[in-house]
């Protein structure tokens, strides 16, 4: 099974490159590609032409239908390209919950296969058609025999199998890496993710986290569903059931909403990390449900759950503190030491660098009062991002990957709904916390 995958994904990586291979290299032919720094020009991630954009469309689109074909890392690969707005066509924002589904009987035989008893058996109502579908299984709305309504997530067949055969893919691998991660080849960074990623099919590991997590919510609008243990396995996870919208459908809701849910985000995801130190390094779009006039938002899927060892946990926090700080030097300094201490800094000698005051500017930049997160600043601190790695400024040791690239990809999702809030004041009660 996995040299026919591996023959399959490497067919279908070949397909969708010609197209986007042969847009690109004329684009290089017919134009000066030496329009930036000199300490920046290998850095340079996207291109941004009418041939580049057509080279990623095609891209795009074909990776969209390789992972409806072949879900696993492939189509986690497709999530990640979809939070930047540049990248978002609707084949590929599908694959956040709406990817193919197994068939019903198939979903109930994994069930079976965890239980020993059929849905059917165990359900006051069991919903035969899927609620969601996304890379490693789908979603079935249940109701317990108290009355409960709850879902349940079922994975699809094979998945551990296939996770680990894509993971084998260098190509499938820097696709996870995400925005401004992209070009990252240290192989102890790499390991990292892999390693966090093929965790995702143990169900089992996730329900702890989803527990640990809720344990750390302080706040009435911030809610996680509850485990409901009974019928939780290895390959299922039945939990309380979540109302409301997804995310992706509130990308244009009135401005106070929007508001409010992006300074929700901003308090489960940086918040929570950096009072506790755990974080879900998968903030994708499907794993959010808001419901509006509950005031609620839901956060889902643990199966990425990290948590910090307390040196770097200390760090980090430095380094937030540093960017919150009233005085402009003073929060420089503080936010040098700890990059230093954290182990982020890399070549000292280009602190000076553009590439790093424009990195630090764009940190800054939203801890000034309340400030609007948009789709071009979002793309813009994930390029600058990748240049400061690539100029050697900054580094990411294997154990901050999964962080900053959660960082990363949050951003983006905030760009996409264009939230304007006062990130200083939710760092500050976050370290206060």
């Amino acid at each position: 099974m996995s040299r026919s995958r591996d023959d399959e994904r490497k067919g279908r990586e070949r397909r969708a490159g010609l197209a986007g291979l042969f847009a690109k290299a004329k684009h290089v032919l017919t134009n000066d590609p030496t329009q930036s720094e000199p300490d920046d020009r290998d850095a340079i991630e996207e291109d941004h032409s009418v041939l580049g954009r057509i080279a990623a469309a095609t891209s795009h689109a074909r990776l969209a239908a390789d992972a409806h074909a072949m879900r696993a890392a492939v189509a986690k690969s497709a999530q990640v390209a979809a939070y930047r707005e540049s990248a978002a066509g609707p084949e590929l924002t599908a694959l956040w919950d709406r990817a193919a589904a197994m068939p019903a009987g198939t979903a109930e035989r994994v069930f079976f296969d965890e239980f020993a008893q059929r849905p059917s058996d165990v359900f006051a109502q069991w919903q035969a058609k899927p609620l969601a579908a996304a890379s490693l299984g789908q979603v079935h709305a249940a109701e317990l025999v108290d009355g409960r309504a709850v879902v349940v997530k079922v994975q699809y067949p094979g998945m551990r199998e296939a996770l680990a055969s894509d993971l084998k893919d260098p190509g499938v691998v820097r696709r996870l890496l995400g925005p401004g991660l992209s070009r990252i080849d240290d192989a102890d960074a790499r390991a990292a993710l892999v390693t966090a990623v093929a965790g995702e099919v143990d169900y089992r590991a996730e329900a702890a986290a989803q527990r640990v997590l809720a344990g750390h919510l302080h706040a009435d609008d911030l809610r996680i569903p509850d485990v409901i243990d009974a019928w939780s396995g290895e390959r299922v996870l039945t939990m309380s059931r979540a109302t409301g919208a997804p995310l992706y459908a509130l990308w244009d809701a009135p401005a106070e909403i929007r508001d409010w849910i992006g300074d929700a985000l901003l308090r489960f995801h940086l918040g929570v990390a950096l009072r506790t130190g755990y974080f879900n390094a998968d903030p994708h779009p499907g794993n959010t449900i808001v419901d509006v006039d509950a005031h609620v938002v839901w956060c889902l899927d643990f199966g990425c759950t990290i948590r910090l060892q307390d040196a770097a946990h200390q760090h980090d926090r430095d380094l937030w503190r540093g960017l919150a700080h009233a005085d402009a030097f003073s929060g420089a300094e503080s936010f040098r030491l700890a990059l230093a201490g954290s182990g982020l800094l890399g070549d000292a000698s280009r602190l000076a660098s553009a590439a790093m005051r424009d990195w630090e500017a764009l940190m800054v930049a939203p801890m000034r009062g309340r400030a609007q997160f948009t789709p071009s600043y979002a793309d813009e601190v994930a390029e600058t991002f990748a240049r400061v790695l690539a100029t050697g400024a900054m580094r990411l040791p294997p154990s901050l990957l999964l962080l900053w690239r959660q960082r990363i990809s949050l951003w983006a999702v905030l760009g996409r709904l264009r939230p304007t809030v006062d990130l200083r004041s939710i760092v500050t009660a976050a370290l206060r916390g």
